[in-house]
């Protein structure tokens, strides 16, 4: 009986061990994965601040871009919401800051300050080309109007752009 009881307490052991090896595995195995996963963070982590920092840089260049651009220009999204422009609108708007007319539509932009460049011809051709429901998605639209106002001419041209994806994503006023 005694022979037994050792036997069993001897089977017993072998599978503690064989239980204790497959637990050191796991670990050894969870601590592998624990040093990828710190290891990916801090990848990740550190793309973030390079993203972030070129993200700084281009909205940099931008601004300077747009200060200092002799040219009239705004730039719609696909709503119609006034992204960014030069500050050269102000001259034509009567606007303070260019900053006062994000996120604004086009629609309250000129109804609001009414410039005289969107003439009716042009603020129609912007409705039916982006604003109606059975909008243009067309990324080929390039259209050029020519507009004398106060013995000054000017030459509009509004372009439609799409997204990394080729879907319509706004559309650009050149002045």
């Amino acid at each position: 009986m005694e022979q037994l009881d050792v036997l069993n307490l001897h089977r017993k052991l072998v599978e503690a061990e064989a239980q204790n090896k497959k637990l050191e595995r796991n670990i050894r195995i969870i601590e592998k994965r624990k040093e990828v996963i710190k290891a990916n963070a801090e990848t990740q982590y550190s793309l973030t601040k390079n993203i972030a920092s070129e993200k700084q840089k281009q909205e940099l260049y931008v601004k300077l871009l747009l200060r200092s651009h002799p040219d009239i220009f705004f730039v719609f999204d696909e709503n119609a919401n006034f992204l960014l422009g030069t500050d050269s609108i102000c001259k034509i708007i009567n606007v303070n800051n260019v900053s006062m007319l994000k996120g604004r539509k086009f629609s309250s932009i000129v109804e609001t300050y009414k410039p005289p460049v969107f003439t009716r011809e042009v603020c129609d051709f912007i409705q039916n080309n982006f604003l109606n429901e059975n909008k243009s998605t067309n990324n080929s639209v390039d259209e050029k109007f020519e507009i004398e106002l106060q013995d000054n001419k000017y030459e509009i041209k509004i372009i439609a752009f799409n997204n990394d994806f080729g879907v319509f994503a706004g559309f650009l006023i050149v002045i």
